[in-house]
Formats: structure tokens, C-alpha cells, sequence
């Protein structure tokens, strides 16, 4: 079967080659930096080792090696805040779609891509020493965690960790007490800019009344409320 006239992939090409083809891959973001429909823009040319779209090499500038980040950038401007990721709010990794990717911090995208089913958990994640099958033991065993540890050879940390629902809860059913995630940086703007009583927005957001008096106070997230994202200050 031949190779597709928009990979980007595969066999080895001159110098001539891989240069029509990236500029074939740009042209078709730019032709598309205005799409407006809902459906997934799916990306034709070539995608990474993750199934991420791929325009550029190692060697190129971050925002240059994946198709969805450099839409991200000439969709939504550059990255707001350092470590910013280009998100897919559809869960496709392949979508280019303008409307479906904007930044988002790391706990953010991974938490959608957890509620998405796209994170890797579990037996599926590489170099995991445990199956689900040793994990469900761990978690019903009594014995003293050392003496399970030692018995799986894994750390004791782990085993604890198995007990009180911080690793492996989406095989035991324990949820354990996981840290609240912080808010995004979008949120945060939206409550200090929101004028609704302080009570009213900590049930609209989620939050607890005292986060919403420490973000209108300054207490808090001061350096984004004030127009500043880098060096934020956690809550």
C-alpha cells in the first residue's frame, strides 16, 4: 500500500520532501484557524509516538512539534502562564479544532483526560509492577503492610498508599481522602471578577467562602488578579 500524500512519517525523505510536506501541514492550520464547527477536526498528516499531531521534530521549538499547540497559539495567543498545556476539551488527540483546544494547567488536563478515559492507569500505564488482580489482594489483605510489601515486592509506601484510596482507587472502590485540585487560572479570574455576593459564588464555583474572600481580598492568587500569571501563589 502507498504511503498517504499527507504523511509526514514513515519512509525516509530528502530535504525537499519533508519540507513541502511540513509546509502542507502549516497550510492546513492556517487554513483552518477559523473553523467553527463542533465536530472534530481531524488531523490528516502525521502524529507522535502518543497520538498527538505532529508538525515538527525533537529539534524544534516546543510549540512547533504538535499540531494542536501551535493552533492553540495562533488561536488563543501564547501561553498564559508558564507550564500551560493546549488542552482538547473533546478528548481527541488527533482534533485540531480551534474551538476545542485552549490552555489549561497540567492538573487540569489531566484530570479531563481522566474523565475523558484517555489517561493511562493502572496495568496500562509503563512500568507498572502490579496488576489489578495483586492490587485487589493488597487491598483486602490484614497482614502488616511490611509483610505485604515484601511478599509483592513493592514499597511499603505503596501498600499504604493502596489502602487509603490514593493509588489504584479506580480498582478498589476507595477514593480515599485525594487532595481537592487547585483552581485553574481561568476560574480564579472569573470569581474576582464576578459581583455576585461572596456566598453565591462559592456555591456557583465549588469552593469554600473563605477561598473566595482570600481571591477578592489579594490574599491569594494575587499575582493573577493583578495581571501577573507567573509565580502564582497556590491556595
Amino acid at each position: 500500500m502507498g504511503e498517504s500524500k499527507h504523511s509526514l512519517g514513515g519512509a525516509k525523505k530528502s530535504g525537499r520532501s519533508e519540507r513541502a510536506a511540513y509546509g502542507s501541514a502549516i497550510a492546513f492550520l492556517r487554513e483552518h484557524l477559523s473553523y467553527s464547527e463542533d465536530k472534530c477536526l481531524i488531523w490528516p498528516f502525521a502524529v507522535d509516538r502518543h497520538g498527538y499531531p505532529r508538525v515538527g521534530s525533537k529539534k524544534s521549538p516546543l510549540e512547533a512539534r504538535t499540531a494542536h499547540r501551535l493552533m492553540c497559539i495562533w488561536k488563543h495567543g501564547q501561553p498564559p502562564f508558564d507550564g500551560a498545556e493546549a488542552a482538547h476539551s473533546c478528548g481527541v488527540r488527533k482534533c485540531v479544532n480551534p474551538i476545542h483546544i485552549r490552555w489549561k494547567t497540567r492538573l487540569a488536563n489531566n484530570r479531563e483526560r481522566y474523565l475523558h478515559g484517555t489517561m493511562p492507569m493502572g496495568e496500562s500505564v509503563g512500568g507498572s509492577k502490579l496488576t489489578e488482580q495483586q492490587v485487589l489482594e493488597i487491598y483486602a489483605d490484614q497482614r502488616r503492610q511490611v509483610d505485604i510489601a515484601a511478599e509483592y515486592g513493592c514499597a511499603q509506601t505503596l501498600v499504604s498508599k493502596i489502602k487509603r484510596g490514593e493509588f489504584w482507587s479506580h480498582v478498589t472502590g476507595h477514593a480515599g481522602n485525594v487532595p481537592r485540585p487547585r483552581l485553574e487560572v481561568e476560574t480564579v479570574l472569573s470569581i474576582y471578577r464576578d459581583k455576585r455576593p461572596n456566598s453565591a459564588l462559592a456555591q456557583a464555583y465549588g469552593v469554600s467562602l473563605s477561598t473566595v474572600k482570600k481571591i477578592k481580598n489579594g490574599t491569594a492568587w494575587a499575582k493573577i488578579t493583578n495581571g501577573d500569571v507567573h509565580g502564582i501563589r497556590r491556595i
